[in-house]
């Protein structure tokens, strides 16, 4: 038992909640910090390169879509994966790929995919130009068909590029934090 100045003491003896608010903010800031923050992924197998950083996609589908997540992108079109990761850094998903097969893991679940095509079309309901992305991002212009790609701002790690046809249109907004070639 903890007693005050005149016995024991109560809750109402504390110093609330002006004192309360400030503890709270107190235990609070980190985790805001943190929000802000992209965590530090170590690099990934030799021979892969990584691309880190934040994206959005938004689909104009009924009901529109809008998702954001920071992500760690390794490999090529042919062999890779990309880790989506929530404000805090937390794993939301984690998708990886080979010759063989695409592997969704979120959620606690695993889906199989035969084609990182097949994946976004189930996911957004369209495909995303998943090769011409790893182009896009090493600064080539390959064509892909409906989509149409804004560069500019890519030496300075923004990437933009908008689906305008087959329907629904898509807008993939990405930022590169950092980039690691291949070793």
């Amino acid at each position: 038992m903890t007693l005050g100045a005149t016995g024991p003491l109560h809750a109402t003896d504390l110093p609330f909640p002006r004192d309360r608010a400030r503890r709270a903010w107190l235990a609070a800031w980190p985790l805001f910090l943190l929000g802000c923050a992209t965590p530090v992924i170590p690099p990934g197998p030799q021979g892969l390169r990584t691309w880190q950083g934040r994206m959005a996609l938004r689909v104009d589908s009924g009901p529109i879509q809008d998702f954001s997540a920071g992500f760690t992108l390794r490999g090529d079109a042919l062999r890779g994966g990309l880790e989506l990761l929530g404000p805090l850094g937390q794993i939301l998903a984690r998708i990886g790929w080979d010759a063989q097969e695409v592997t969704l893991v979120a959620e606690g679940k695993t889906q199989r995919f035969d084609s990182l095509d097949a994946l976004t079309r189930q996911l957004t309901g369209g495909e995303l130009p998943i090769a011409a992305l790893f182009d896009w991002l090493d600064g080539h212009q390959p064509a892909a068909p409906g989509w149409r790609v804004e560069m500019a701002d890519l030496g300075a790690g923004r990437l933009r590029v908008r689906r305008e046809t087959p329907h629904p249109t898509m807008l993939l907004r990405v930022i590169i934090e950092r980039d690691e070639a291949a070793i």
